[in-house]
């Protein structure tokens, strides 16, 4: 599997466990668990693939 979709799970993951945990936090305020779920998405994403690129053997 490559990197980038490895990224992309673990960033989904975590996409929805941040806005699983912002909406029930929020009392409901959909658009702060979206826009903090998805700031923290993309970081997991880059973090990730920078993780994988470094580590991997190719």
């Amino acid at each position: 599997m490559s990197n980038v979709w490895i990224g992309f799970f673990v960033a989904a993951g975590v996409f929805a466990w941040v806005y699983n945990k912002m909406y029930k936090n929020t009392g409901g305020n959909n658009t702060r668990a979206l826009s903090t779920a998805a700031i923290a998405g993309i970081i997991v994403f880059m973090t990730m693939l920078i993780i994988l690129w470094q580590t991997s053997d190719g």
